[in-house]
C-alpha cells in the first residue's frame, strides 16, 4: 500500500469522489443515485479517470458522469 500524507491512496481518492459529488457535481447527485464507479487507469501517467453510472429510483440509465483526473502524488 501507497501512502500519500498519512493517507493511502485509497482514502485520498474516496475524499476525492466525495469533495466532487459535493462540490462540483452537488445538482445531479442530488437528482441520481450512484449506481457504480469504475476507475481508468494510465499506465503512462500518475493518473486515474473515476467516472460513475447513474440511475433514477432504481430505473436504468444511459447517464454516466465523468470525473476530473484523480492524480496520483508517488513519494
Amino acid at each position: 500500500m501507497v501512502y500519500i500524507q498519512g493517507m493511502t491512496i485509497e482514502e485520498e481518492s474516496i475524499e476525492f469522489l466525495e469533495n466532487q459529488m459535493e462540490k462540483n457535481y452537488k445538482d445531479i447527485c442530488s437528482k441520481y443515485l450512484i449506481e457504480s464507479v469504475e476507475w481508468l487507469e494510465y499506465a503512462d501517467k500518475n493518473e486515474l479517470r473515476p467516472y460513475a453510472k447513474l440511475n433514477k429510483r432504481n430505473k436504468e440509465s444511459n447517464i454516466i458522469l465523468l470525473f476530473p483526473p484523480f492524480y496520483i502524488n508517488k513519494k
